[in-house]
């Protein structure tokens, strides 16, 4: 089907008619330079939504490895200091022998000693 020219003026003219009255379209202005409009409440809005997608998942996930890791080393170090295995917690108070009769692995860990200076 072919169109003559009056008639594909006509209906790119109609085209244009109706994106002049449309919701979206009557915004787009391909000649007119272009604006960027900064939006708070919608930039606010996308960072939330980004977080909520990313970040909070992932700072929850810290504060649980976070508090896993450091119960362990808190109890790890309350029964050492207290005398027990820091396996099982066997009474492995004056015991001639690293090993822990009760779990059979070493019962205590050196303590933490500071850093040596070397700046004698």
């Amino acid at each position: 089907m072919n169109l003559s020219n009056s008639e594909i003026k006509f209906v790119h003219q109609e085209l244009i008619n109706w994106a002049k009255n449309h919701k979206h379209f009557s915004h787009f202005q391909p000649s007119a330079r272009a604006r960027i409009q900064f939006l708070p409440a919608q930039t606010l809005f996308s960072l939330i939504k980004v977080g909520s997608y990313f970040g909070f998942p992932a700072l929850i996930t810290w504060l649980m490895r976070y508090t896993q890791n450091h119960s362990k080393v808190t109890i790890t170090t309350r029964r050492r200091d207290a005398g027990l295995c820091i396996h099982c917690a066997y009474d492995c108070t004056d015991l001639p022998s690293p090993i822990c009769p009760e779990c059979g692995q070493s019962h205590t860990i050196p303590m933490i000693s500071p850093p040596f200076d070397s700046h004698a």
